[in-house]
């Protein structure tokens, strides 16, 4: 063994009085470079596969993000985040659900990474933030403050969520003017303003709706001319009217009467109705939910009380949701505690207007269900997954 070391030592000595030999000369030093370069050539000749086109083109950061699919998140204490559909796999109706936020969820709209998200405060002043730009963050995951996204104050809130299609707020996508928004108040006050009024929507705010004092932004929605609107109140009522009952304003302006409310009574939801959809899926706190045909919420004057839309089974029940859905769609149901499930549509049994409904999520005794979002029609269970 010592041999071997003594003769691998004189190798390594002898191999450096080379190689310190062949550095104290220039002529060498290029040599062995070209013997090189030259060997390279050999073992590589192959022709250039790619071609190199000078292009002028600039690339905008939409150009290097994936249209993706996601639910945005604002949950209490005014946190937001952008979270993959793929972490909510559909279920079958009852079960529990996944958790999608260690605090209170109070919204969530699905939408493509692309899309411009509308969001109105409760103070009446609408924001529009990329999709892409809140925070993706997973399903346990609080999110980022929304001061860090939009200029508004700690104490305001989001009460208006939409994701819309950036081509359609610019006015570059077919049918853009016929797009409209439509706010209601906590007072019952509905105005419809057109989506155009709002195109040069930025971080900084338009105001999207005048207010009286006292009065606050209690939801938003995207329609045409063509679909109608139901409102319902946690009592179990709704009302449903035609869009063009609601006359077209600026965005400065107040709203008008949009239905009768109790004064024991409160909003919970607004929905748009288009033609398309056949029927309007009500879901209580308790879990409780099913699926009425359109045609039996019949179109009403918008300054009636409307129609009892549902019957309670459980005492100390109460309306959270409504959504108007087709047999095609998914729905994500969203508990106070950030639970998430997600089924189809179509799993919810259909039932007339006065039936209490089935039991379609299976919410914690401590827990109650929040509110439903309608997973948009392009995604379906199987590219989801």
């Amino acid at each position: 063994a010592a041999g071997e070391l003594a003769a691998e030592e004189t190798d390594l000595q002898t191999n450096l009085e080379r190689l310190r030999s062949q550095l104290s000369d220039d002529a060498v030093v290029y040599d062995v470079i070209i013997d090189e370069l030259q060997d390279v050539k050999k073992r590589f000749a192959t022709p250039r596969r790619t071609q190199l086109i000078e292009e002028e083109q600039e690339f905008s950061e939409e150009d290097v993000v994936e249209n993706d699919r996601s639910a945005v998140l604002v949950s209490r204490g005014n946190y937001v985040k952008r979270t993959s559909l793929k972490e909510f796999a559909a279920q079958g109706r009852g079960g529990r659900g996944r958790r999608a936020a260690p605090l209170a969820v109070e919204h969530l709209v699905t939408c493509r990474d692309h899309d411009t998200l509308l969001c109105i405060s409760d103070a009446g002043v609408a924001y529009g933030v990329r999709a892409f730009h809140v925070p993706a963050a997973s399903r346990l995951a609080k999110g980022a403050p929304v001061p860090q996204i939009l200029p508004v104050d700690q104490e305001r809130t989001i009460q208006g969520l939409l994701a819309v299609d950036t081509a359609t707020l610019n006015g570059d996508a077919e049918g853009a003017d016929e797009s409209y928004v439509v706010v209601l108040t906590k007072r019952g006050l509905i105005k419809r303003t057109k989506l155009s009024a709002f195109s040069g929507l930025s971080a900084r705010g338009l105001i999207a709706v005048r207010l009286s004092e006292g009065d606050a932004v209690h939801s938003a929605a995207l329609c045409t001319l063509a679909d109608s609107l139901v409102i319902a109140t946690a009592s179990g009522r709704a009302v449903r009217y035609d869009v063009t009952d609601v006359k077209e304003t600026s965005r400065a302006t107040r709203g008008v009467k949009g239905l009768s409310l109790k004064d024991d009574d409160e909003l919970v939801a607004m929905d748009v109705v288009p033609p398309s959809k056949s029927h309007v899926l009500l879901l209580t706190q308790k879990g409780y939910g099913k699926r009425v045909p359109v045609d039996e919420l019949k179109a009403r004057s918008r300054t009636s009380a409307g129609v009892q839309a549902i019957k309670f089974r459980a005492a100390g029940d109460a309306l959270v949701g409504v959504r108007a859905v087709s047999d095609g769609d998914e729905v994500l149901m969203i508990t106070d505690a950030g639970v998430v499930v997600r089924q189809a549509a179509s799993g919810v049994t259909a039932q007339s207007r006065t039936a209490t409904g089935v039991r379609v999520q299976a919410a914690a005794a401590d827990d109650a269900c929040a509110f439903l979002s309608v997973v948009p029609p392009d995604v379906k269970l199987d590219d989801a997954e």
